[in-house]
């Protein structure tokens, strides 16, 4: 794809992180009704069945796809020499090395997925939140109940997307896509407990924006990102994101030793919208032409060609 047109293939590829989310919660739910079968309890039948699962991939990874480029039988000869070389040319990693927006990306990462991760697993506790009455987590069904409603801001976060790309890449920008949308994320966050203690309604109501705004850039971030990297999208996009602290496990950390601290979700919330916030300061003031000099210029028969974007800032 030209590389002002990746938005939209990009969100294709990463929405299925939110589907994920919308499917996991109706098979959670569906867990949780299968209490006392076999005299087994729902997780147990969760782990149960996620471990079968595992085993029959692991089975199709073993007996189906090919143990090595050598053994590709869709890969010509001429293209197994090309994949070898680049696969240890360490020149690639030098130039990704040398692109600020390697390391820039990795920052600005770091602060994002506190929100990134903590919605996605604090989610059935903020959705409790919403009702202070605690009448949602009294018996089985509302178990349910709420983890059914986690279900609700992913869906509304995976139409958001694909309409937010869709706008990014038929508008030909990026750079203020992405901080309009955490910065956005960032003052609902932190207006969030206020929302809660309003009343339930307006609480969820409110965390279904978060959530949208949250995911709604994420794959123009990638789109962007991989764009300022240029050549070496592949190698500089393994670089950064290994490079963001291992960035599943911090903020569930965090904010969980934050609610054993005050017995709320509220400093929760604060700390995911800061760290919003100090993402969207990064993005805004990161300069796409300082990438444009240290990116290998892109391959006339790759992905995306430098001649077909207007401006870097673009990119």
């Amino acid at each position: 794809y030209p590389r002002n047109r990746t938005q939209v293939p990009m969100t294709a590829i990463v929405m299925g992180i939110l589907v994920s989310q919308c499917v996991g919660a109706a098979m959670a739910a569906g867990f949780l009704f299968m209490d006392g079968i076999s005299g087994m309890r729902g997780w147990q039948w969760l782990f149960l069945i996620e471990g079968l699962l595992c085993v029959c991939v692991s089975a199709y990874w073993v007996f189906v796809l090919p143990r090595s480029i050598e053994t590709m039988k869709a890969s010509t000869e001429r293209k197994y020499e090309n994949e070898r070389t680049l696969a240890c040319y360490w020149e690639k990693i030098k130039i990704s090395c040398r692109n600020p927006i390697t390391f820039v990306a990795a920052l600005w990462g770091f602060f994002y997925f506190w929100a990134y991760y903590g919605i996605i697993y604090w989610a059935p506790m903020l959705v409790n939140q919403h009702d202070p009455a605690g009448r949602w987590s009294k018996n089985h069904k509302a178990d349910v109940t709420t983890v059914l409603l986690t279900a609700i801001p992913y869906a509304a976060a995976a139409v958001w997307q694909v309409i937010y790309s869709w706008d990014s890449q038929y508008r030909n920008e990026k750079r203020w896509h992405i901080v309009a949308s955490w910065s956005s994320a960032a003052i609902l966050m932190c207006l969030l407990p206020t929302a809660i203690k309003g009343s339930p309604a307006a609480g969820f109501a409110v965390f279904i924006l978060c959530t949208m705004f949250v995911y709604g850039s994420f794959s123009i971030s990638n789109s962007y990102i991989a764009g300022l990297l240029g050549a070496e999208r592949g190698t500089g996009g393994a670089i950064y994101n290994s490079l963001p602290l291992d960035p599943p496990k911090h903020p569930p950390y965090v904010i969980g030793a934050l609610y054993e601290k005050t017995h709320g979700h509220e400093s929760g919330m604060y700390v995911m919208g800061a760290g919003l916030a100090a993402s969207c300061i990064i993005v805004a003031l990161y300069q796409p032409r300082w990438s444009e000099a240290k990116a290998m210029p892109h391959a006339p028969s790759g992905v995306a060609m430098a001649a077909d974007v207007k401006s870097i800032d673009n990119a």
